[in-house]
């Protein structure tokens, strides 16, 4: 399975080889950046994909700047996410694989900007994906949307540490996390919640609070 359609390209061996274990980060702008910094605080090691050269990239981390993200593809023998980007210095195409994959791009004006990523992944919904906390699609555990339909900039720190608990909790245990997934994702799959869903975007300050709290336990913080 490809999350979208993927044309023939020649690719080149990539020169990082990231650990089995290690995230993508798909834009390392300020969502970007704060995924990198959490997952990099849980353990996890991750490598950040920006299509700009002159951002100011945490110090830490590893950011492949100037890299388009031309694909993102489901790897089903090993089990990972396969990236594909192109270099737009040098035009190579490489793949890299990975344990899980966080797109950190911004908000979406038209869906056409993740090209990468078809509208079933995206769950579109009346014509804008239907995120469970603004973040998690039910299509695939291991790919994160942060930002693409909003999300809430002043709770940005608290949903990368809800992020980063996820990925360590897939790999350290893929039972609990695979079943908050489930239960968060629910509603998004009854179109019949989906207009009193709590993930929308006019929900409460009160009630983000709970769900960001409720989340944290329920991933073991």
């Amino acid at each position: 399975m490809t999350l979208a359609p993927v044309a023939p390209v020649q690719r080149r061996p990539s020169p990082i080889d990231p650990l089995p274990e290690a995230w993508a980060v798909v834009g390392a702008g300020t969502r970007g950046s704060a995924a990198l910094r959490a997952l990099a605080a849980v353990g996890i090691p991750a490598i950040g994909y920006d299509r700009t050269s002159d951002l100011d990239f945490p110090g830490d981390s590893q950011v492949l700047d100037g890299h388009d993200v031309i694909a993102v593809e489901e790897i089903e023998d090993i089990d990972a996410l396969g990236v594909t980007s192109r270099d737009l210095k040098t035009d190579a195409i490489s793949t890299d694989y990975y344990a899980g994959v966080v797109v950190a791009t911004g908000k979406l004006e038209h869906l056409t900007e993740l090209g990468f990523l078809d509208r079933e992944v995206l769950n579109v919904y009346g014509g804008r994906p239907r995120l469970a906390r603004q973040m998690f699609t039910p299509h695939h555990p291991a790919l994160i949307l942060l930002g693409v339909t909003g999300g809430y900039l002043d709770s940005l720190d608290q949903e990368s540490r809800i992020i980063a608990r996820y990925a360590d909790r897939l790999s350290s245990d893929p039972r609990q996390a695979l079943a908050y997934h489930r239960r968060i994702c629910l509603s998004l799959l009854d179109s019949l919640a989906l207009a009193r869903n709590p993930d929308r975007a006019d929900v409460s300050e009160e009630q983000r609070r709970n769900l960001i709290a409720d989340d944290l336990q329920s991933l073991g913080e």
